[in-house]
C-alpha cells in the first residue's frame, strides 16, 4: 500500500489534524480541498507559463531621452517599441503571423492617440484599418462590480487563426497568434457585445 501524502496550506495544521481524526469525512473533505487547491495552483502557474512564452514577441520599449526641446520622447508604458521607416501593411492574403505587426502598430497608434482607450477604441481602430468587424471580439472595460477593468483583451479572427491582443495601462501591450478555441472563438469568457 502507497503511503499517504499530505499537503498542509494552513496556520491551524493542528486543528485541522484534530478534526480529522474525530471525523473521517472531514479528512477526505480536507484532502480534496487540498488537493484541488495545489491543481488550481499548478495550472495557474501552468497558464501564466504558456502566456509568458507566447506573448513574449512584445517587448516594452526602454524609455527613450529627452528631446532638445526639453520634451520626453518616450512611448507610453509597456508599449513595444515601434520599428523605425514606413509603417507595416496589412495583407488580406496574409497568414495571421505576417498580419500581426500591422495589428500591433494598428493597436499601439490607438492606445497613443489617447489618455483613456477602451475596448471600444480599439475595435474602432482595427476596423478603420481594414480588419473585419464582424471576427472581433472584446472583453469588458468594466467589472461586474463597477471597477475599471485593469486591462483589455480583444482579438481578431483572421484565416482561422487569432490576432490576440491586451492592453492595460498597468500590464503594458501584449500580442500573440493562437489558435482558435473550440468555440470558435478567440478569448476566453464573457466578452462585450460589438453592436456599434
Amino acid at each position: 500500500m502507497e503511503p499517504e501524502h499530505r499537503l498542509t496550506c494552513s496556520r491551524n495544521s493542528r486543528d485541522q489534524a484534530t478534526a480529522q481524526t474525530r471525523n473521517p469525512r472531514a479528512s477526505f473533505a480536507m484532502r480534496l480541498k487540498h488537493q484541488r487547491f495545489a491543481t488550481g495552483v499548478l495550472g495557474a502557474a501552468a497558464l501564466a507559463g504558456a502566456l509568458t512564452v507566447g506573448l513574449a514577441a512584445c517587448t516594452t520599449a526602454p524609455d527613450a531621452p529627452a528631446t532638445s526641446a526639453g520634451t520626453s520622447a518616450k512611448p507610453a508604458p509597456g508599449l513595444p517599441t515601434l520599428e523605425p521607416g514606413p509603417p507595416p501593411e496589412f495583407t488580406p492574403e496574409g497568414t495571421a503571423p505576417e498580419n500581426l505587426p500591422f495589428f500591433d502598430y494598428t493597436n499601439i497608434m490607438v492606445i497613443l492617440g489617447g489618455d483613456d482607450i477602451g475596448g471600444r477604441d480599439i475595435i474602432d481602430g482595427l476596423a478603420a484599418a481594414g480588419f473585419d468587424k464582424s471576427q472581433m471580439e472584446v472583453s469588458r472595460d468594466v467589472t461586474p462590480t463597477g471597477l475599471r477593468a485593469d486591462s483589455i483583451q480583444f482579438s481578431v479572427m483572421f484565416h482561422d487563426e487569432c490576432l490576440i491582443g491586451q492592453w492595460g495601462a498597468g500590464t503594458g501591450y501584449h500580442s500573440m497568434v493562437a489558435a482558435p478555441l473550440a468555440t470558435d472563438q478567440c478569448l476566453v469568457g464573457a466578452t462585450r457585445p460589438i453592436d456599434w
